[in-house]
């Protein structure tokens, strides 16, 4: 019996110092193979990252930077007009829509200002009386009345936001019995019309910047227009190059390459469609973060599952021995 066990151990003994070299190869790929497969998951969730980022911060709206007033302005100037039609217009068309929005934007602060008690340059409002905008948006001559409690009309007023003291100029030619409130801009370019140009102590840049805030994104170059256009695309467009290198080098043949590309394709467009779900309810911010976690999670499922499997498959090759020498 002990030349047999001292045999046994001998035959292993020698087994292992052969093999022993190719069962530390095994697990080296093994982990290697997790590891190229983590690489893989974080490019794709990097590029899925940038195509959601496209997507959230591209050419459109930032609703968020709208106020009240903003809005109602932009109902004046553009009755028959949404403001996310904004979205698919170019330079030109955007700044004749910056210009008219800004210019209702200016009437509607005045009037609220005059109406909730406050100064507007020099003028301020008597008790019982109340300012009113011109229902038309092309109203001639003045654009803001003050009525008082009976509803007669005490003043009327042309507004202008400009920074063009021939602009104001042209509007005293035209209605020289309408006195002009002005954003503060132009008060030093005035002269003998001073008596009939008043100061608002608003300024026009500050009402062309916030009706241009929600915009912003709207006045990119057209370089970045480009990048805006390719980056959805650009997830897809890695997995295709990643695993299609394989096939130009001769590592593998179309048959395994293909169903790579569409599993790692198909992953990334679901973990897409999460992050889109996930900003209709939170903000854009937590649906990239989502989109990038998705991606990774399936990752991590297939690298233990193929752990798993090699795993079972070795145990299998273990199993009949145990029941050999137990």
């Amino acid at each position: 019996m002990d030349d047999e066990l001292i045999k046994l151990s001998s035959y292993y003994g020698a087994k292992i110092r052969v093999e022993g070299h190719q069962g530390r190869k095994t697990v080296q790929d093994l982990y290697k193979k997790h590891l190229a497969g983590r690489e893989k998951a974080l490019l794709d969730s990097a590029a899925l990252a940038a195509g959601l980022s496209s997507i959230f911060y591209g050419d459109r709206l930032d609703e968020s930077l709208i106020t009240p007033q903003m809005e109602e302005a932009f109902g004046l100037a553009f009755p028959a007009m949404s403001l996310d039609e904004a979205a698919g217009m170019g330079a030109e068309q955007l700044a004749g829509l910056v210009s008219a929005w800004k210019g209702k934007y200016f009437e509607v602060l005045v009037r609220d200002k005059l109406n909730e008690g406050e100064y507007v340059g020099d003028i301020h409002l008597e008790p019982g009386q109340t300012a009113e905008l011109a229902e038309s948006a092309v109203q001639p001559g003045w654009d803001l009345v003050i009525t008082d409690d009976s509803g007669a009309v005490v003043e009327e007023l042309s507004l202008k936001a400009t920074e063009s003291i021939g602009y104001v100029k042209e509007a005293l030619e035209r209605y020289p019995d309408i006195e002009v409130l002005v954003t503060d801009d132009v008060l030093a370019d005035v002269d003998g019309t001073a008596d009939r140009i008043l100061g608002s102590g608003i300024y026009n840049g500050d009402i062309e910047q916030a009706v241009k805030a929600p915009m912003a994104s709207l006045f990119d170059s057209a370089s970045r227009d480009i990048l805006e256009a390719v980056l959805p695309g650009l997830p897809f467009v890695l997995i295709a190059f990643g695993e299609g290198r394989h096939l130009i080098t001769g590592k593998r043949s179309f048959q395994p390459v293909l169903p790579a590309i569409l599993t790692r394709s198909a992953k990334t467009g679901t973990a897409m469609g999460a992050g889109f779900l996930t900003s209709l309810i939170l903000p854009d911010v937590f649906g990239i973060i989502a989109g990038a976690g998705v991606r990774m999670a399936f990752s991590r499922a297939e690298r233990a599952g193929s752990a798993i499997v090699f795993v079972d498959e070795k145990t299998e090759l273990i199993l009949p021995m145990a029941g050999k020498y137990a």
